[in-house]
């Protein structure tokens, strides 16, 4: 691949990684706001069904955040490789962002993982304040 090449897919990969959280977040607060009001309207059933809908997309999600990630990896190691031989102001500046690319990853694991345990105990205290208001 053409130095312009790697630096595109680098590029692109960053800009699916942002829409995949940006994606999340939705996922994540339209659950939160959903369980919030309807609690202690609907029956626990229908909320444990909303729940395994909710973690059927935010597994697809954080895979879709996976795969982006494994894709970037090879480009990531190429660019690295090229920055050592090439003198391009264009693959100086990317190489720094690819070189921090593991404390993204580690971010985007924290966010996703955290999110979704953090929503399903939220559930869990919502479901216990509604049937204590009985």
């Amino acid at each position: 691949m053409s130095e312009y090449e790697l630096v595109t897919l680098l590029g692109t990969s960053g800009d699916a990684l942002w829409s995949s959280l940006a994606l999340f977040a939705s996922i994540l607060f339209a659950y939160l706001v959903a369980v919030f009001f309807a609690s202690d309207k609907l029956p626990r059933e229908i909320m444990y069904c909303i729940t395994v809908i909710y973690s059927f997309f935010t597994f697809l999600t954080g895979l879709g955040i996976y795969t982006t990630i494994a894709r970037a990896g090879p480009a990531r190691e190429d660019l690295l490789r090229l920055y050592s031989t090439s003198d391009s102001l264009l693959i100086q500046g990317f190489t720094e962002t690819a070189g921090r690319i593991n404390f993204y990853i580690a971010a985007y694991l924290l966010v996703t993982i955290g999110g979704y345990i953090g929503s399903i105990l939220f559930l869990m205290y919502s479901l216990r304040r509604s049937s204590r208001a009985k």
